[in-house]
């Protein structure tokens, strides 16, 4: 079991870590998100799917057994 003081020291340090973090708005940070997914919506998959072709789950041939 940790004692009281290295449990502080812990605490005091991820803290530290925290205050240290440069942070910035949600409004700039939306924005640069939104037009990333706007400049990508073309090859992203979940919108455009994916090939059957190139489909790594797609049962390639019917069952062995029949």
């Amino acid at each position: 079991m940790a004692s009281p003081a290295s449990v502080n020291r812990s605490y005091v340090e991820q803290l530290r870590n925290e205050a240290s973090l440069v942070r910035t708005p949600v409004s700039k940070t939306a924005l640069a998100l939104a037009q990333y997914v706007e400049q990508n919506l073309q090859s992203d998959p979940l919108v455009t799917g994916v090939s059957s072709s190139l489909n790594p789950y797609k049962e390639k041939s019917s069952c062995v057994l029949l």
